[in-house]
């Protein structure tokens, strides 16, 4: 049992986005002060959620930081990275998602991140480069990802959809804890023959190890 939840981000999907609609509640306190403010209290309601969660059965959670992108990575590093290592206390397995160009973010954030250890995994989008990735996680942290989920999954042919996965899944075969995934939500437009595609060519070129 896994479930997915945001916790900061720019997107309608994610907690943060809360935090800058409540930032424009309190006009008169300067975004200095209302930022660590309003994040902190976002992150309590995600611990509590979280608790709750695993208390009602699940095994695994997700944590979406959808559109980290927006923001810069020192904002990353001062306002979230201290909330998710509290939140990463909850669970054993814990996955972190950052779709988009967030190369950089990341750079920034490595250190940081590898310190969680209950974080097993990233997941990630089609704009990273999934070595480059690796590398700077030094094999401490799985990588999950990095089917275009954009424009390969819904647009392309079933053929055109086994030979990336094929291709990723070799470019990865060695890497520890790696899982082949979209790079973000499969979009309601993708045809069910492509995520049939996606599954078996999972199935028939990767392995569990």
């Amino acid at each position: 049992r896994v479930l997915y939840f945001p916790i900061a981000g720019t997107s309608g999907e994610t907690v943060l986005t809360v935090v800058l609609a409540l930032r424009w509640m309190k006009s008169e306190m300067p975004t200095w002060q209302a930022t660590p403010l309003l994040t902190k209290k976002a992150a309590e309601i995600i611990l509590a959620f979280a608790r709750s969660i695993k208390i009602a059965g699940a095994d695994i959670i997700v944590i979406c930081e959808h559109d980290a992108q927006m923001v810069s990575p020192m904002y990353i590093k001062k306002f979230c990275l201290p909330h998710l290592e509290t939140i990463f206390q909850v669970f054993d397995y814990n996955i972190l998602h950052m779709c988009g160009g967030v190369m950089k973010h990341l750079e920034v954030n490595t250190e940081g991140i590898k310190t969680f250890s209950r974080l097993k995994a990233i997941s990630v989008g089609p704009e990273i480069d999934m070595q480059a990735l690796r590398n700077s996680l030094g094999g401490s942290i799985g990588v999950i990802g990095n089917i275009d989920h954009i424009n390969i999954l819904p647009h392309g042919t079933p053929e055109e959809i086994e030979a990336v996965c094929k291709r990723v899944l070799e470019e990865n075969k060695h890497a520890p804890g790696f899982m082949l995934a979209p790079g973000c939500e499969i979009t309601v437009d993708t045809p069910k023959e492509n995520i049939k595609a996606f599954v078996n060519a999972a199935g028939k070129y990767g392995e569990l190890s």
